[in-house]
C-alpha cells in the first residue's frame, strides 16, 4: 500500500501524527518529516515495514545523520515550496494557539513556548530560524539545535502510550522520561539527563516542522505556536488550505 505524506490522509494526532489510507495507517511520521525537511530532502520513497516509523533515540537526529551519509542526488527541475503569504490564527480549547504569517527573512522561523503543570518541564520557549537544505553549513541550526531533541512523556504515560499501540519498544533509550511520582516528582529519569535545558520546548518545535511537511511542500514564512501539538498542527494546516491566499507556491 502506498500512503501520500499529505494532510488530506491525517488519520489521527492522538500522541502523534498518523497518515493513512483505506486500511492502512502509519505512525508517528513527523520525526522522519522533520529530518527530511531539515535536510532539505524534496523527494523521497519510504519503504516501511511496520505501522510506526522506528522511534530511535526519540528525536530527529539518528534520521539526519543517515540522510546526510547517504547519496542525495539533484533532480532536474525546481524545488517548490509554499510561502505563507497571509497570517492565520488558529486557537484550541484549552488555550493553546498558533498563528503562521509572512516572514521577511528566507526560511522558516519556529517559535513555540510550552507550559508545563510539572517542576522539571515548567514553561520554557524555543526559537529556530531554520534554512533547510542539503548543503550542511546552511542548515547547520536543524541538525545541532533541533534534531538531537527527543520526544519527552511522564512516567504515568508510558502505558497509556503502549495501549494505543505506539512506543512498543519504547525505553529509556529513545525517549525522556519525567518522573511524576510523588517519591521523585520533577526527576528525569534517564541516565544521560536532559540534552538541552529546554529539551521539552525544542522537542515541540521539531514536531511543529515535521507535521507542517503534511502541507507537501516544505513551509517559508514565520510560525509561531503556543503549548504546541499535533492537534494544534493539524487545525493549522487545515487553515492554511483552507484560507485563499494564505499559501502562495514558489519555486526555490
Amino acid at each position: 500500500c502506498s500512503i501520500q505524506g499529505h494532510h488530506s490522509n491525517v488519520q489521527s494526532t492522538k500522541l502523534c501524527t498518523t497518515i493513512g489510507h483505506d486500511a492502512h495507517t502509519i505512525g508517528t511520521v513527523e520525526h522522519l518529516l522533520a529530518a527530511l525537511t531539515g535536510v532539505g530532502v524534496d523527494n523521497v520513497l519510504v519503504e516501511a515495514t511496520a505501522a510506526e516509523i522506528p522511534i530511535l533515540d526519540g528525536s530527529a537526529a539518528p534520521f539526519a545523520t543517515a540522510l546526510r551519509k547517504s547519496r542525495l542526488r539533484s533532480q532536474v527541475g525546481s524545488a517548490r515550496r509554499w510561502r505563507i503569504a497571509k497570517r492565520v490564527e488558529v486557537r484550541g480549547t484549552n488555550g493553546e494557539y498558533a498563528v503562521a504569517e509572512p516572514n521577511p527573512e528566507p526560511g522558516l522561523s519556529l517559535h513555540v513556548r510550552i507550559n508545563f503543570d510539572h517542576p522539571t518541564i515548567g514553561s520554557s520557549s524555543f526559537t529556530a530560524n531554520l534554512v533547510c537544505a542539503p548543503d550542511q553549513d546552511r542548515s547547520l541550526e536543524f541538525d545541532s539545535l533541533v534534531a538531537p531533541a527527543r520526544t519527552f512523556c511522564l512516567a504515568s504515560e508510558v502505558e497509556l502510550m503502549r495501549s494505543c499501540g505506539l512506543a512498543l519498544g519504547g525505553s529509556l533509550e529513545n525517549a525522556v522520561v519525567f518522573d511524576d511520582s510523588s517519591q521523585l516528582a520533577g526527576a528525569v529519569l534517564n541516565n544521560e539527563g536532559l540534552r538541552f535545558p529546554d529539551e521539552a520546548a525544542r522537542h515541540k518545535a521539531l514536531d511543529l516542522l515535521g507535521d507542517l511537511r503534511l502541507l507537501g511542500y516544505p513551509v517559508m514564512g514565520r510560525v509561531r505556536c503556543v503549548r504546541p501539538g499535533h492537534t494544534l498542527s493539524h487545525l493549522l494546516r487545515q487553515a492554511l488550505l483552507d484560507t485563499p491566499g494564505a499559501l502562495e507556491e514558489v519555486t526555490v
